[in-house]
């Protein structure tokens, strides 16, 4: 088989991360609205509102089985947000922490825990147990 003579092995390859789920950008986009008002009141710019809106959508993201979010609350010392689920369950997260990374870095581990959920669990070959036969005695 012919190869390309600048193909090497060797070298890491160019991997693409895919779009962002219609789902995730609705999610975005409805904890932006909900929460920026209430965050810009206390000081954060829309950078900063989008830091925390997208942290909210990841940490919504680990719960899956609760139900897609309902609603987004900021509390009245605007120090935190709450995600309220679908079955009245909340997540929590503090601004401050929530500041501390990226609105794509938080983007990222949404990707991340939806690509997890759907590739399958590999399980590990398991031998069959290993009979012997008693040692003859005399």
């Amino acid at each position: 088989q012919p190869r390309w003579p600048l193909d090497d092995d060797s070298k890491p390859r160019i991997t693409v991360k895919p779009r962002m789920s219609e789902q995730t950008k609705a999610q975005l986009r409805q904890s932006y609205i909900e929460l920026a008002p209430g965050l810009k009141a206390h000081g954060l710019d829309s950078g900063q509102c989008l830091q925390v809106s997208a942290a909210c959508v990841a940490k919504a993201a680990e719960h899956p089985d609760w139900g897609d979010p309902k609603r987004y609350l900021l509390s009245k010392s605007g120090e935190q947000v709450a995600v309220q689920h679908q079955n009245g369950r909340f997540d929590e997260v503090r601004v401050n922490e929530a500041l501390q990374s990226s609105a794509n870095a938080h983007l990222d581990r949404v990707q991340d825990l939806q690509q997890a959920r759907e590739t399958p669990a590999v399980q590990p070959e398991r031998s069959a147990p290993v009979q012997t036969e008693p040692a003859m005695t005399r």
